[in-house]
């Protein structure tokens, strides 16, 4: 027998699937030039259901996006969990992050909903929520991976290893050539 949903276990499979459906679209056309409604057709809903979701197209867009970072950040850490030592989790980084920084839909995604974002007040504050979370997951993975081997407050490490990730992200996004490993070589440099 097939076991009914109950309210909010049917809202958050239908968050879900907008998630996904915009992720998909945002993604391969781009932001500004995607429309809730086609969202909404994407995942097999109106715009009304969409729009019962979520308050506007930013806000879906800082729920994409948080998604990424999420998902990118946890095959980040079993990466680095996996490797044997420290060069070989130094090593894996390097791989993640040529896999990884600076996808150019991503890329575009990000900064096309961070400036849509600096208008609005709660907008702008998800976004740095965003931003804080992600330097404590970093100060996280860092402190499991590497302990204190690079001897820098634990904090401070984390807010230059996101800033140089995502400052790299917007250089390989415009230019493949720049290296993804520019991280993991530029912790090698300092830890020697």
């Amino acid at each position: 027998m097939t076991r009914v949903l109950t309210r909010a276990e049917s809202q958050e499979r239908t968050r879900a699937r907008i998630i996904d459906a915009a992720k998909r679209l945002f993604l391969r056309n781009g932001f500004r030039v995607t429309s809730l409604e086609g969202i909404g057709e994407e995942a097999g809903f109106t715009r009304g259901a969409v729009y019962s979701n979520f308050e506007s197209k930013t806000e879906l867009g800082i729920a994409v996006i948080d998604e990424l970072h999420e998902r990118e950040l946890q095959r980040l850490a079993e990466g680095l969990a996996a490797a044997a030592d420290a060069q070989a989790r130094l090593d894996a980084l390097a791989v993640w992050g040529d896999e990884t920084i600076g996808d150019r839909a991503w890329t575009r995604l990000e900064i096309e909903v961070a400036a849509a974002s600096g208008a609005d007040e709660r907008h702008r504050a998800a976004t740095a929520a965003r931003y804080a979370r992600l330097r404590a997951r970093a100060e996280e993975i860092a402190a499991e991976a590497f302990g204190d081997e690079f001897g820098m407050d634990p904090g401070l490490f984390a807010t230059a290893i996101v800033a140089l990730t995502l400052g790299l992200g917007v250089q390989r996004a415009v230019d493949p050539q720049v290296r993804g490993s520019v991280v993991s070589d530029f912790l090698r440099a300092i830890a020697s």
